[in-house]
């Protein structure tokens, strides 16, 4: 199975990005990473990754699940309009979609969390419950394939939650 991971282009947040990465990995899972477009991406403590595809170019059959991964990068294109369109083909074809930190709110924005329960990190607590969704003050909030988490902290939470559902699908 093979996992897409979405960052912004700079600012992602390290732990939220590697963490989670490392763990599917472990887990056996194939990783792809995706932003804005294809090509270098810096972490907000001033890490170098590559982006393995551009947003709008990839092709949502490759993937058994997306990750959206948080960061000061993220927070002005969370109502980024390709950004919306990939959570809610991701979520419309019954794959597992997930966002930690500030990045539930592209859920939000895609109206995925009507009525679920989501955590985000405190800043974006508001625009989630403007959305509906049902706030959870869990690190980690699981509701049918959506997964979310609250940050940094909770990143080793959220990957292990991550490999339970893909497991639990097979």
């Amino acid at each position: 199975m093979k996992i897409l991971m979405v960052v912004a282009q700079t600012g992602f947040r390290d732990e939220e990005y590697f963490i989670p990465k490392e763990i599917l990995a472990q887990a056996g899972f194939s990783v792809a990473t995706a932003s804005f477009k294809k090509g270098p991406c810096q972490s907000k403590f001033g890490k170098n990754i590559l982006a393995d595809l551009s947003i709008v170019d990839l092709d949502i059959k490759n993937f058994t699940a997306v990750v959206f991964v948080g960061g000061s990068g993220l927070i002005e294109h969370t109502q980024d309009k390709n950004l919306i369109a990939l959570a809610r083909q991701f979520f419309q074809a019954g794959k597992l979609t997930s966002a930690i930190c500030i990045a539930p709110e592209v859920l939000a924005y895609a109206g995925l969390l009507k009525g679920k329960q989501a955590t985000c990190t405190p800043c974006a607590r508001d625009t989630l419950e403007k959305y509906g969704a049902i706030l959870s003050n869990t690190a980690v909030a699981i509701d049918g394939k959506i997964i979310t988490a609250n940050g940094p902290l909770s990143a080793a939470e959220f990957g292990q939650e991550l490999v339970r559902a893909l497991h639990n699908e097979n």
